[in-house]
């Protein structure tokens, strides 16, 4: 090989290793992100069940199955505001999704339960609020828990149910316990309308 050949491989070689070394740094550098830790015992996934064929169709209207009811024992509560803004929030929600609340002659009846202190099983619920059993898959919710069902106001079955560890943190602002309401909120409409 001729001096002018040596040189040319060798500014070849050198360029191809550059490129080779850029692409990988960029692959490795889009591969990477950087976020914040997370406490498991304070995230939360939303878990709901449906009857079969249930759809809560937009133009469908609900009414309340009664208030929000909390369940505590002696040592937790939650506040009324926190509440208020938890029912105004799910109704403007829904008005906004094309369900409107109505005083008499509901499509559907709501139901919502906020458990803190100890846990409650799916049965204590149905008996409580002294509907019908339904959507067989039983449940424990946990201390926390915000559940929400759709109940058809004649048979007084639950259609839809769903459960969010939501109330977990006790040492979470009010600001940021608001936030929580409201991205809750979110998930479970967008849960519901599907």
């Amino acid at each position: 090989m001729t001096r002018f050949n040596v040189t040319l491989a060798h500014s070849i070689k050198s360029r191809l290793l550059t490129s080779v070394t850029l692409a990988l740094t960029l692959l490795a550098t889009l591969a990477c992100t950087t976020t914040e830790p997370v406490t498991p015992r304070y995230t939360s996934s939303l878990v709901s069940v449906r009857e079969p064929g249930f759809e809560f169709l937009p133009g469908e209207s609900y009414n309340w199955l009664g208030e929000i009811e909390v369940l505590a024992d002696t040592g937790h509560s939650i506040k009324e505001s926190t509440i208020k803004h938890l029912r105004d929030t799910l109704e403007r929600d829904l008005t906004a999704s094309g369900h409107p609340k109505v005083s008499s002659g509901a499509d559907y009846l709501l139901a919502a339960t906020i458990i803190v202190g100890n846990s409650v099983s799916e049965s204590e619920l149905i008996e409580r609020y002294d509907i019908s059993p339904s959507l067989m898959q039983q449940a424990d919710y946990e201390a926390g828990t915000l559940v929400l069902r759709v109940i058809n106001p004649a048979s007084l079955r639950t259609e839809w149910r769903a459960a969010m560890e939501l109330f977990t943190d006790p040492n979470e602002t009010d600001a940021e316990r608001i936030a929580k309401v409201d991205k809750a909120i979110d998930a479970f409409i967008r849960q519901l309308g599907h």
